[in-house]
């Protein structure tokens, strides 16, 4: 053991067969540490230490463990750690400080690799290289990355987790891990600026990021087509850009409850072809398109109390959705909703909901099937209702609502087949009602509503 030294040259250790544990406390080393390609019998204990120059460790195996907790590796702009292909029981740097890059592609980790509260620096390039690596577990919580997190097409046979950890490279890639294998995926509470792609990741586990952050603003945000989870969970987060999760297979349940999604000139979410176990956004703030065309969700899709806009165009676009239960009650959208050829096998509620698009069309449902009927009580409707060649199990009810059109026509119903009663109890329908060729099989109650012609 060393303790307390200055090594002003380079230690080069390349290639040398150590047989025992390397033991450093407080030193300085002025030109780096060169152990490429070495092999020690045991681990590498560099605590509290400063490293300049780089830490070489490409190629080298260690039968134990290397601990570098509290340690600052310094070469800025350059490679301040480079152990490429590196073998190790485990990678431990809690505390530690890196300016210039960390570079472990393809390192094989027989356990964890630790950099609880550690910082990283190399803005503007890759701060953390790790594309490859294989790994017990990653745990990176609390920790500063400025520069690109790279962990593209890694194998964790455990969890990745980074809950209230900050990556920072604005504008740019921030977190660059497609394809890689992880058993879950945590990052609550986190703050990502810049891009972070998980396209075509495999997470044998739940991916959670409540109260999570992510920023880039008018451009893609997350990028998460063609992955795979049991279940992914957003409770409170922010995202500013494009949440795009096309094709996504989730086993369970998606729920992002109290969620901010924002992307107005475009999809702030993109979920077309994604299938889910379930879909909650209770109370969630969406600016921009949600658009969700061809999702299969095998159980409720529920976004009570939550708001969409998209004033200038589609706030909901979901053709040909397939899904058991869709509810939306005391929701409030501003722009249209388009469930056209949308197949719900029990009921669509939205009552109490506020949907807006006066100029056009609110609710464009046109050959679609709602299995256990269409609920709009007291739902306040600025716009068209379209339901043509549709088919309505159970009932359709629109008592207490108000539908307004700017064109002649409020609701559609043309060719329209309604299985169960029709409720218009208490409606004010300002425009006409379109029934030619439509099929009411068991009743209408028009008590105490009022259809009021297009002025």
């Amino acid at each position: 053991m060393l303790s307390g030294a200055t090594i002003v040259d380079c230690v080069d250790l390349e290639r040398r067969r150590i047989p025992s544990a390397l033991r450093f406390i407080s030193c300085d080393f002025n030109e780096g540490i060169d152990l490429d390609s070495a092999v020690l019998d045991g681990d590498i204990f560099i605590c509290d230490c400063s490293v300049s120059g780089t830490f070489c460790l490409v190629d080298a195996i260690i039968s134990g463990r290397l601990r570098a907790d509290a340690t600052t590796f310094e070469n800025s702009g350059g490679d301040a750690i480079r152990a490429q292909a590196v073998k190790t029981k485990g990678w431990l740097m809690d505390r530690a400080k890196v300016k210039g890059r960390l570079d472990i592609r393809g390192a094989e980790i027989s356990g964890q690799f630790s950099s609880l509260g550690a910082t990283f620096e190399n803005a503007g390039g890759d701060a953390i290289q790790a594309q490859g690596v294989r790994a017990i577990g990653w745990f990176m919580d609390r920790v500063t990355v400025k520069g690109c997190f790279d962990i593209n097409a890694a194998d964790i046979a455990g969890q990745f987790a980074a809950d209230g950890a900050t990556f920072e490279n604005p504008e740019r890639r921030a977190i660059h891990a497609q394809e890689v294998k992880a058993t879950g995926w945590f990052m609550d509470g986190a703050t990502v600026k810049g891009r972070f792609d998980i396209n075509g990741a495999e997470i044998a586990g739940q991916f959670a990021a409540d109260g999570a952050t992510f920023e880039n603003p008018e451009r893609v945000a997350i990028h998460a087509q063609g992955v795979t989870a049991t279940g992914w969970f957003m409770n409170g987060a922010i995202v500013k850009g494009c949440f795009g999760i096309n094709s996504a297979k989730i086993i369970g349940q998606f729920v992002a409850s109290g969620a901010r999604f924002e992307n107005s000139a475009d999809d702030a979410i993109s979920a077309q072809n994604v299938t889910a176990g379930g879909w909650f956004m209770r109370e969630a703030k969406v600016k921009g398109r949600m658009n969700i065309a061809g999702a299969q969700i095998d159980g409720q899709l529920v976004s009570d109390n939550a708001i969409f806009k998209n004033a200038e165009g589609n706030a909901i676009q979901a053709q040909g959705v397939d899904v058991v239960s869709w509810f939306m009650n005391g929701a409030t959208v501003e722009g249209s909703i388009d469930i056209t050829s949308i197949n719900i096998v029990v009921q669509f509620s939205a009552n109490g909901a506020k949907i807006e698009n006066p100029e056009g069309v609110a609710i464009a449902a046109s050959f679609s099937n709602f299995g256990g009927g269409l609920f709009l009580v007291n739902a306040a409707v600025a716009g068209g209702l379209v339901l043509a060649a549709s088919a309505i199990g159970k009932m359709f009810n629109v008592a207490g609502a108000s539908i307004r059109a700017s064109e002649s026509r409020a609701i559609d119903l043309r060719d329209a087949r309604i299985i169960a009663a029709t409720e218009l109890d208490g409606a004010e329908i300002f425009g006409n009602v379109d029934a030619r060729r439509g099929r009411f099989e068991s009743g209408l109650n028009l008590k105490g509503g009022s259809s009021l012609p297009h002025r």
